[in-house]
């Protein structure tokens, strides 16, 4: 088919939600309503793998705690996406261990340092059964970086241009050297070119195809009979939104829900003593306070209080307050992340030595230090304060709704915060970019550091790791950086990460994702 001839399509609509500038601004919210988890995996049986000859089995149910919002193949929302992965794919995407594989690109090659060619799939269609071509790539794209709709424009702002060879073969031309521009590509989804602005029906290429929604939050979808991938094991996908955990439980052992993600804590040791299988996922999100100094009367310009606040908590006291599912960190990113330095110290508890670092520098009560937290961390934040009491401070802390807590982080008027960070890409880069980085106007650096912390020198590191194409040598730069911010300049106080729980029905075959979603067609 010539690039000018037009496409048969179906009609296709939609709907979507709001943009979200950050990886984070979802993270702000979950991580002040939501319990961390973190369990011993147990070993999943995976004797019974797929064969590609047994025939499809009838249905598969799956059940979150939150709903799918929109149907938008630009969401880049983690419920969503835990939703649409199913139906919609990338260029290329990541196995289950986080490395980079084929999806609708066959394959691809750098012919120099900012042009990058895929080959893409022949003979492939969408759901509507209209053909899959170039032309659907770039309109993505374009819908990407343009769509008001759009979370994903942060993204693709590296790309300069994406223009067709032919109906099979496209460049990707971006502006200077990006060397994670394929895990970027792992979130821009392709959809048919004549896709409308508001989407009102998912339709991609993944191997379930959307079906329907009911008034009673669930959503139905059927294995895809010409999808060019191995053919999932079971012929329908239910997945159900049930908002109460103790009917989410019930369903399950009744045997009326397969898969239950997100499994409430309370739940877990009932569960695995019934002798269902419960598996860990990586939440890719870490937890910590930050600290900034760039205001001249801010207390944390004194490094001996910043270094005495990160021997302040007891991790066992951490681990309790999470419902002893979450497990400390000593860093800003989770392992498993390109960049994660194995080589950082975790700091002692020690209150001797922090009230010691304390009186070097003449700091007690009367010194007004204020803590800056969402709606539903009190009681960390009681903790917190009752530490800092031990060694002489005194803290206010300032408790306000997340909208109100998200525009005070932004505003760059908060010297002392809670952040949750989630690597959704896999890599380091993200975080350096947008906590570590000062503050640009024009929105491509520091968004989340404003009037926080400024070091030209860690700013040059991080802009040389942005570019280089050389990954042996970046990971090095990663892991430099991160020992600098965190054992030198101490910008803040890694707490703990988490990891997901999903419990499957014990005739279930599964092995879980590094990348947290819960794909339909890994169930066997």
């Amino acid at each position: 088919m010539n690039q000018s001839e037009t496409k048969t399509k179906k009609p296709k609509l939609n709907l979507s939600e709001n943009l979200i500038i950050s990886l984070v601004g979802l993270a702000l919210i979950l991580i002040a309503v939501t319990a961390y988890y973190f369990f011993e995996k147990p070993t999943i049986d995976n004797s019974s793998l797929y064969n590609a000859a047994q025939p499809l089995k009838e249905e598969l149910t799956i059940a979150y705690d939150q709903p799918l919002l929109t149907y938008e193949a630009a969401t880049f929302d983690s419920t969503s996406r835990s939703y649409l992965a199913n139906t919609y794919e990338a260029l290329v995407s990541f196995d289950r261990n986080f490395k980079i594989r084929p999806a609708l690109a066959l394959s691809w090659g750098m012919i120099n340092d900012t042009t990058w060619q895929f080959k893409l799939r022949p003979d492939l269609t969408f759901h509507d059964q209209s053909s899959f071509e170039a032309s659907d790539v770039i309109a993505s794209f374009k819908r990407a970086k343009s769509n008001p709709l759009s979370e994903t424009q942060n993204l693709v702002t590296s790309i300069k241009e994406v223009k067709a060879v032919d109906d099979l073969t496209i460049l990707i031309i971006t502006k200077n050297p990006d060397p994670i521009l394929l895990n970027k590509l792992t979130a821009i989804y392709i959809i048919p070119a004549e896709s409308p602005d508001h989407l009102e029906t998912p339709i991609g290429t993944g191997p379930y195809s959307f079906i329907q929604k009911t008034n009673d939050d669930k959503w139905y979808f059927k294995a895809f009979d010409d999808y060019w991938g191995q053919m999932p094991t079971y012929r329908d996908l239910h997945l159900l939104y049930i908002p109460d955990k103790f009917t989410r439980y019930e369903q399950f052992v009744a045997g009326e829900i397969d898969v239950l993600a997100q499994v409430p804590p309370v739940f877990v040791n009932t569960l695995l003593t019934m002798g269902y299988p419960i598996a860990t996922q990586p939440s890719l999100e870490t937890n910590f306070l930050l600290m900034g100094w760039q205001d001249p009367n801010s207390p944390f310009r004194h490094q001996e209080l910043r270094e005495a606040l990160n021997h302040l908590f007891d991790p066992e006291e951490l681990k309790k307050m999470t419902g002893g599912f979450a497990h400390p960190v000593n860093q800003f990113i989770s392992r498993g992340v390109f960049g994660y330095n194995p080589d950082i110290e975790t700091p002692t508890y020690d209150l001797k030595l922090a009230q010691k670092l304390i009186s070097s520098i003449g700091l007690d009560a009367t010194s007004e230090i204020i803590l800056d937290l969402p709606d539903g961390l009190e009681a960390f934040g009681n903790y917190v304060q009752a530490q800092m009491h031990l060694i002489g401070l005194s803290l206010k802390l300032n408790i306000l709704p997340y909208a109100d807590y998200s525009d005070l982080i932004s505003s760059g008027k908060s010297n002392f915060h809670f952040l949750g960070w989630r690597s959704d890409l896999g890599d380091a880069s993200d975080f350096f970019l947008n906590v570590v980085h000062s503050y640009s106007e024009d929105g491509q650096y520091g968004f989340f550091n404003r009037n926080r912390y400024e070091n030209t020198g860690v700013d040059k590191l991080i802009e040389n790791q942005e570019r280089n194409l050389l990954e042996v040598d970046r990971l090095k730069q990663l892991q430099n950086l991160m020992k600098i911010v965190v054992q030198d300049e101490k910008i803040g106080i890694p707490l703990f990460e988490s990891d997901i729980l999903t419990a499957i029905q014990v005739s279930l075959s599964w092995n879980p994702r590094a990348d947290s979603l819960i794909l339909a067609a890994d169930f066997h």
